[in-house]
Parts: structure tokens; sequence; C-alpha cells
């Protein structure tokens, strides 16, 4: 079950998907407000994945990526 971020806080969701036949691999991110409103969402392929666990690495960092744009967009703001 999804949950609100804290009071004044933006909540950023990552998942991941891998396909171990084909090596393929994606990765999305979505960010809400704390009144779960939408902000931002943004996804990757990734052409070359090895593992599952691969591309939970690759989702974090591309969470982290989001975060930091919001951040750097939105400045003073949030």
């Amino acid at each position: 079950m999804w949950n609100k971020a804290g009071r004044s806080s933006i909540k950023v969701n990552v998942d991941a998907s891998f396909c171990a036949e084909t090596m393929l691999g994606a990765t999305g991110a979505v960010a809400r407000d704390d009144r779960g409103e939408f902000i931002v969402a943004a996804t990757w392929f990734m052409p070359h994945v090895c593992t599952a666990d691969s591309a939970k690495i690759h989702v974090v960092r591309n969470g982290i990526w989001l975060a930091q744009r919001i951040v750097q967009l939105a400045g003073n703001r949030i």
C-alpha cells in the first residue's frame, strides 16, 4: 500500500523490471507531494542488464537523480 509523503515533503517511488532471457530492463520513478499530487515521473530503458540486482541498483540511482532534478528545478520553492 502506498503512503503519502510527510508534511511539506516530496516522495519519490521507484520500481525496476528485468528479463533474464533478453537481458533487458527498465526502471521508473514517480514523485508526489504531501497531498499525493503528481509532480513528475520518468522511465529509463536498460538494453544490457546482467541481473535483477543490477536493475535494482539502477533504479535507486535513477530515483536519486529524479529527486536531485526536482530540487534543482524548484530551488527555494520546496
